[in-house]
């Protein structure tokens, strides 16, 4: 993952400067605090086997990672969104989706402190 492709520095610093950095500190800390349950509720649509429940799961998580500016993991779900792979495979993009979140929040994290 390059991190540097995984932000959307465009619409953070729009943010920065219309919203001001405390502001996008608690935009930060609201989408880490809602990341783990997306998570879990895709997970959950997986273990009862609904493809509506995945998608609507991913879209939401979708949603707060654009407004988030994270652009990776935006990419990530909509792929997701849209997979009809097996439980196998979407089980392996869960796993890939958490490692590019946990990367991407780090990334946001180096960021804002830098600004």
């Amino acid at each position: 993952m390059n991190d540097n492709n995984a932000l959307d520095f465009e619409l953070l610093n729009g943010y920065l400067d219309n919203l001001g950095k405390e502001m996008l500190r608690k935009m930060f800390a609201l989408y880490t605090q809602q990341a783990p349950k997306y998570i879990q509720a895709i997970s959950q649509s997986l273990i009862e086997d609904s493809s509506e429940q995945w998608q609507e799961s991913c879209h939401k998580m979708k949603g707060a990672a654009s407004s988030t500016g994270f652009l990776l993991v935006r990419e990530k779900l909509i792929a997701m969104e849209k997979s009809n792979g097996s439980a196998t495979v979407k089980r392996e993009q869960i796993e890939l989706l958490k490692e590019i979140n946990k990367r991407t929040e780090l990334a946001f994290s180096q960021w804002l402190e830098s600004c």
